[in-house]
This record gives structure tokens, sequence and C-alpha cells, in this order.
């Protein structure tokens, strides 16, 4: 996905939504919108097994909205619960 044509310049956060928007209407995908995405790489991130502290700050929310909504979809949720019933 490319945001700029200029090498040196920084991408704004509009351009970067526009470039990011127009990728997903490329690829067919319809619906898509930055919250859209930001859940999805939320839930891809705690799938992953990345820490809840570098998460939350890769995705600029508080640790604490990032456990309570997506934490159970990390592999280690609930694991100490079901070790302690074996």
């Amino acid at each position: 996905m490319r945001v700029t044509d200029r090498p040196r310049e920084r991408p704004t956060p509009k351009r970067i939504l526009s470039a990011a928007s127009s990728a997903c209407l490329r690829a067919g995908l319809t619906d898509v919108t930055p919250h859209t995405r930001r859940q999805t790489c939320a839930t891809w991130l705690m799938q992953r097994g990345v820490s809840i502290w570098d998460a939350s700050g890769f995705l600029g929310m508080s640790r604490e909205t990032l456990e309570r909504v997506y934490g159970h979809h990390h592999p280690d949720f609930l694991q100490s619960a079901a070790r302690a019933l074996n």
C-alpha cells in the first residue's frame, strides 16, 4: 500500500486513511471502517500471543480496555484455571 509518491514526505493521517480505504475497495471489501480494521488488528495481536502491554501500545488503547474487550482471544486466557483443574 503506497501512501505517498514522494520518498521523503511523511504520510499524513488523511493519506493513510485514504490509502487503506482504497486498498480495501480494490480487494473487494465493503463496509470496512478504521474501527473494524482496529478491531481486527487487536484480535490478531491477541491470537498471536502478543503481550497486552505491547499490543495496547501499538494500538493506542489502554491495557484495561484491550484485556477486557479482546483478552479472551489470547492463547493464555484461562490457562492457569485449566492447569489448576488438571
